[in-house]
Order: C-alpha cells, then structure tokens, then sequence
C-alpha cells in the first residue's frame, strides 16, 4: 500500500504544476503495480488502449524524472 500512496503523491504534485491526465493514472494505480509484479517488464510488452493512463508504468521503469519536462 505505501508504494499506492507514493506514486498517488507523487502525481497529484507533479501533475498539479505541469497538467495531464490525472484521474486515469489514479484509478490505475494498483492494477499497474499488479501489471508489473506478475509479469517481467519490460522483456514482456504490456501495452495500452490510451496514453494518459500509462503514466504510472512510466514511474515504475525508472522515468519519474521525466515528469519535470
């Protein structure tokens, strides 16, 4: 549950001060983390219907210090 937390923070202060899509990345947030412990990203591809929710696997593999961009 602390990694939910973290990443829901961590959203919610980025995206307050640069905009995007933060209501699909919250409601995603659990099932992404799930996403990637069952399978092995990024050697298995996970692929999404829509860009805006995709912003928490881009957390989880390492791209958060994108967010400032």
């Amino acid at each position: 549950m602390e990694l939910s937390a973290d990443i829901r923070k961590f959203l919610i202060e980025k995206l307050s001060k640069t905009g995007g899509h933060i209501g699909p990345n919250l409601g995603v947030v659990e099932l992404t983390i799930a996403l990637h412990k069952v399978f092995d990203s990024p050697k298995d591809k996970l692929i999404w219907d829509v860009g805006h929710q995709s912003y928490v696997h881009k957390i989880l593999t390492g791209r958060a210090s994108e967010f400032d961009t």
